[in-house]
């Protein structure tokens, strides 16, 4: 395929020469494309809270850190699905999980909803030059093929390794394990070659007359970790922040998670933990590179750069190295968004939101026809004033299959009694719902019911349902509004 090679100087050019030679009111539309705001959207893979700017005090993410800084860091987002594909179902569509379910494409979507359409279509089909690069939606099968202008392939790691790095849980080496790769200086990881692309476009690719929406998913910090000897060499081993489960938390719910827990020693917790903030330091990097050219090619003050998780990553509550459940650290998820011409910068909005909402807010912000029926809502008066409410509550749901259970219930912590399962059911859903204090968790079709208070016990160590029934009541009726129950099924 071939692509306009124009910069935006030349193209900044063309639409003053256009308008000049125009009589008045008669380039309207040219007028239109340059006001228009493009979009950035950045997406990284298995992102907790891992970032200097939201704490984490051992993270190197100056990139990020910068962006935050120059945009609003939302303190309270969720996302609706706990891995890849139903949350990146909900956030490209603006839907969420029981609507676009949690794990069909999105042709399967839109055959029982012909006028579903996403958000990459819905920019297009209103005179956006639009472009995915990398992880944007799970895999190819998941796309919408109608929604990219351009999508280059994958690009493949060639480069041989300068080393590697493997720990594993001996009672299950396939199934409890985490990696990580190292790269020579001079190589590219995943992450450096999407970059390539994205500034290939920035640089190259961009059409003249039509504003752009541009969207770059990340690999890191997802496994194998992916890092230079730098991001390692920057990271102290001996402060790395270790989970410290206390003395009264409740007892392990082996029907909560899809991995048996596995506690290793204190120095295998902590090299785990600095692979992965090294890998997070490696995406902060290509972030950087982004903003380089953004600066360079004057794009900086007419875009909106939304950067998001797909999902967050234990490392290490509840002995869990993973994601696949429900818990803080899985659906709690970083989300900054950088828009001068509207968001105060270096600003907090803590009320909460849904990675759904993104697709309504980003069609606010470029005043685009609006999309009936999403289930998102706009969070752009959080932008503009930080201390404005957001929803009242947040959605996730995630099945754990019978399978992962009873593995989990034969390696049971001692101390911890085994729960009967139903005999009729196959997989269990498990669904909860955040409001600002609260954190209520269901298994449906069991009799288990949890109750977490956030601002007590943010990571939700301590079920104090029994303490609380008539929040736990408020709480329930709240979720089941929203998944009903259908004995243990969706």
């Amino acid at each position: 395929m071939m692509y306009a090679q124009l910069s935006s100087s030349s193209f900044w050019l063309s639409a003053v020469a256009t308008l000049a030679l125009c009589p008045q009111f008669a380039c309207a539309a040219v007028e239109d494309a340059i006001a228009r705001p493009n979009v950035l959207f950045l997406i990284a893979d298995d992102l907790n809270l891992s970032l200097g700017c939201y704490g984490a005090a051992e993270a190197r993410t100056p990139n990020l850190d910068r962006l935050a800084a120059e945009g609003v860091r939302f303190e309270r987002a969720y996302g609706q699905g706990a891995v890849c594909t139903p949350s990146r179902n909900s956030f490209m569509t603006g839907m969420s999980t029981r609507t676009v379910g949690i794990h069909d494409t999105f042709v399967q979507y839109q055959k029982r909803n012909p006028q579903a359409t996403s958000l990459g279509r819905h920019f297009r089909q209103n005179g956006y030059q639009t472009i995915a690069v990398g992880k944007v939606e799970h895999t190819p099968q998941h796309q919408d093929p109608q929604a990219w202008s351009l999508r280059p392939d994958y690009p493949r790691v060639k480069s041989k390794l300068a080393g590697r790095e493997e720990m594993s849980d001996p009672r299950m080496p396939t199934r409890n394990r985490v990696m990580m790769q190292i790269f020579a200086d001079q190589d590219k990881t995943d992450d450096g070659l999407r970059t390539d692309q994205m500034v290939e476009f920035l640089e190259h690719q961009r059409e003249p007359g039509k504003p752009f929406f541009a969207s770059l998913g990340f690999h890191g910090p997802h496994l194998p970790h992916q890092v230079f000897q730098r991001n390692l060499d920057a990271i102290p081993l001996d402060r790395m922040p270790l989970v410290r489960e206390p003395v009264d938390a409740s007892l392990f719910n082996p029907i909560a998670f899809s991995f048996v827990p596995w506690f290793p020693d204190e120095m295998t917790q902590r090299k785990i933990i600095r692979n992965y903030y090294a890998a997070v330091s490696q995406m902060d990097e290509q972030v950087g590179r982004i903003l380089e050219v953004l600066e360079r090619e004057h794009l900086m003050d007419n875009t909106i750069i939304v950067f998001i998780a797909d999902n967050g990553y234990h490392l290490g509550y509840r002995g869990q190295w993973a994601k696949h459940d429900i818990y803080p650290d899985v659906a709690h998820l970083p989300l900054i968004v950088r828009y001068p011409k509207v968001a105060k910068a270096g600003s907090v909005a803590r009320g909460l939101v849904e990675l759904l909402d993104i697709f309504p807010t980003l069609n606010e912000l470029a005043q685009l026809p609006a999309v009936p029926n999403l289930d998102g809502r706009s969070f752009a008066k959080q932008l503009q004033d930080p201390l404005a409410p957001g929803k009242p509550a947040a959605y996730i749901e995630w099945p754990v299959p019978r399978s992962n259970i009873e593995t989990n219930i034969n390696f049971l912590p001692a101390g911890h009694m085994a729960p009967k399962l139903p005999d009729d059911l196959k997989v269990f859903y498990g669904k909860a719902v955040y409001t600002s204090e609260w954190c209520y968790v269901e298994f449906y079709g069991t009799k288990i019911r949890e109750l977490y208070r956030l601002d007590q016990d943010p990571q939700a160590f301590r079920n104090v349902i029994d303490e609380h029934p008539d929040i736990a009541a408020a709480q329930a009726a709240l979720l089941h509004a929203y998944f009903p129950l259908m004995s243990g099924k969706r």
